[in-house]
């Protein structure tokens, strides 16, 4: 995108920025923000990724501008890893069925990754604003965009400060898929659920009249986190990892999951932000690559599971224990909490 006005706006005072030069600054040139490879840099903090991860997203870049996105993550992380097939997977983009997009929405998707949901999004929208915390992850997107000849997409890394930098009122959807959990990991100012309810508020602040949010993240109470599925443990180890899953649990807290929530804490917490109409959903088998999302009301879980061909878990635990869940406590335990929610 070359256009001098954008929605991007000082984090600070959420005055609106332009294209300048090579950066972006306020009206008045009080504010200025650098513009790296076409990614206005927003971050509050130093990253926090280390070595090597750096080296593998600079290597990511270099064989992406070289020789393609998609055989840049063959080289760097193989055809057949966990990595690779998390990028691709085009499962992963479900949930965009669900969301109210036409050729004239104009959507935030905060966490980008690796462009694995910016791509398809950009399809369907007139214009994308990606936010990214990881600078390599948001070059890399930008990238991927480009080779696709998708010209609707804006990226820029910021976020860590709980903090959006873009104008108030300027956006039709957001969507902040498996972000809320890691949030305010980062800041030194706000952290734990100070932020992510300071990082709510800010979504409810960007959208506009009617504009919908798309929040998707993990549960603190999953049957997952309470039944552990180890592989290659001794008998004691999986009881400690199981009994340690749950103290974590209860404490909210677990540093493979980051600050989760309960359906009903998150439920408040959003209304508290602002937002109403509130539509839940249950992402089976997973919420990382759903392949269905039920409401979450009784009689819609049951309808679902009467066709048979419902797939209750991604793990053996899950898989065997959810059938038994009654269809009222399935949103309690379910692996994510998926909220659609507007604002009024």
């Amino acid at each position: 995108m070359t256009e001098s006005k954008t929605l991007y706006a000082c984090p600070d005072s959420w005055e609106e920025l332009n294209f300048s030069g090579a950066g972006l600054s306020t009206s008045d040139g009080r504010r200025q923000f650098s513009v790296v490879d076409g990614v206005p840099n927003f971050l509050a903090y130093p990253s926090v990724e280390d070595g090597e991860q750096v080296q593998s997203l600079n290597r990511l870049n270099d064989e992406a501008r070289r020789n393609g996105w998609e055989p840049s993550l063959q080289a760097v992380y193989g055809k057949s890893s966990g990595m690779y097939q998390y990028v691709t997977n085009e499962q992963r983009a479900a949930f965009l069925g669900l969301l109210p997009l036409n050729d004239q929405a104009v959507v935030l998707e905060i966490g980008t990754g690796l462009g694995q949901i910016t791509t398809p999004l950009a399809r369907r929208c007139r214009l994308v604003y990606g936010l990214e915390v990881v600078p390599g992850q948001a070059r890399f997107t930008g990238e991927r965009c480009r080779q696709s000849g998708l010209t609707n997409v804006l990226i820029a890394t910021g976020g860590d400060d709980c903090q959006l930098p873009y104008v108030s009122g300027g956006f039709d959807v957001v969507i902040c898929n498996l972000v809320l959990e890691w949030c305010a990991a980062r800041g030194q100012k706000v952290r734990g659920e100070l932020g992510q309810r300071q990082f709510l508020s800010d979504m409810f602040r960007v959208l506009k009249r009617g504009g919908s949010l798309w929040v998707n993240t993990k549960n603190r109470f999953s049957l997952r986190n309470l039944f552990d599925d180890s592989k290659g443990c001794t008998d004691d180890a999986k009881r400690t990892g199981r009994l340690r899953k749950v103290v974590l649990s209860l404490a909210g807290e677990n540093r493979n999951d980051g600050l989760t929530h309960s359906y009903n804490k998150l439920t408040a917490m959003l209304q508290h932000a602002g937002f109403r109409d509130l539509q839940s959903f249950w992402a089976a088998p997973e919420m990382r690559c759903p392949a269905a999302f039920i409401p979450t009301d009784p009689e819609s879980v049951r309808a679902a599971r009467r066709t048979g061909s419902l797939v209750q878990g991604d793990t053996r635990s899950t898989r065997l224990l959810m059938p038994f869940v009654p269809a009222l406590w399935v949103k309690q335990v379910m692996p994510g909490l998926t909220f659609l929610a507007k604002k009024i």
